[in-house]
């Protein structure tokens, strides 16, 4: 049998985790990793095994670290990086332009806090369990609103997952302060500070966050002793590019926003969703 037999795809990603958690200077309790791709990934360093975090049901993954006692628990945005390719790609017809992501950040971030009123809902892959009939749909939509009001809600939908997690970790006893972006969408500073304003914590984005490859290199050159410890090198590299601060009218009005729309997916849309679940079935089935 071969490796690639032995060790599936989401095997992989478990034994890389660890090292990309560390090339990005995870290895503190109490810090926070988001690694901003198309299935972005919200890690959190902690002491150990926390029960509460463990439970059924959060969807969260433990992990050992490849330091000593340095462990972390993560958990994925299904639809982070997706939604914004699906956007782009497919509502504004940008396939081919990939720096039309600047565009749409330097027009949303004139847009208000709260998008208008727009309300993105992000299941474009359904919902989080197998009988759930959530699907992705703009609410709120007036003719005053643009691509950079769907824009930004967009990016706000996807940060009210966040916060659900960031509650999750919180609940359970880990003082979350610190939170380290990664990949594609760190390179967003409107979609960091929105984070930070979310999250209520500090987001910082390195010059050249090491990832897993650095990591591995730095890992090899210990194991050969061509470096003393890992964590002094690894702080040579791990320079600060930009960090950005939680402003608390932003955060308050956030956290209102996320009771709020709680309610309407949970409450208030379930009948909306079942109804729109029953449509697509008598439809004429989509031709490959």
């Amino acid at each position: 049998m071969s490796k690639k037999q032995v060790y599936p795809k989401a095997h992989r990603r478990w034994r890389r985790t660890p090292q990309s958690m560390i090339g990005c200077g995870n290895y503190e309790a109490g810090k926070g990793v988001d690694v901003a791709g198309t299935c972005a990934m919200f890690c959190v360093s902690t002491k150990g095994i926390i029960p509460e975090l463990s439970k059924k049901g959060n969807n969260l993954i433990f992990n050992s670290g490849s330091l000593p006692d340095t462990y972390f628990y993560w958990g994925t945005i299904r639809t982070g990086g997706l939604a914004l390719r699906w956007f782009k790609d497919n509502v504004c017809h940008k396939a081919n332009d990939a720096v039309y992501y600047n565009d749409l950040n330097d027009r949303a971030a004139q847009v208000p806090v709260g998008s208008n009123g727009v309300l993105f809902l992000p299941y474009l892959t359904g919902g989080q369990d197998i009988n759930n009939k959530k699907c992705g749909c703009f609410l709120g939509l007036t003719l005053d609103d643009d691509q950079s009001v769907m824009w930004r809600s967009v990016l706000e939908s996807i940060g009210f997952d966040y916060m659900e997690i960031c509650d999750l970790y919180r609940s359970a006893g880990v003082d979350l302060q610190r939170l380290t972006v990664a990949e594609g969408g760190s390179r967003s500073s409107l979609w960091n500070q929105i984070k930070s304003d979310m999250l209520d914590a500090e987001v910082v984005r390195y010059k050249n966050a090491g990832g897993a490859v650095v990591t591995n290199c730095i890992f090899a050159a210990y194991a050969v002793k061509d470096v003393p410890e890992i964590i002094p090198e690894l702080s040579k590299i791990l320079q600060i590019d930009q960090s950005y601060q939680p402003r608390a009218e932003n955060t308050k009005l956030y956290r209102d926003l996320l009771n709020l729309q709680r309610k309407l997916i949970d409450v208030d849309m379930a009948p909306a969703f079942a109804t729109l679940w029953n449509m697509k079935k008598i439809l004429p089935q989509k031709q490959n």
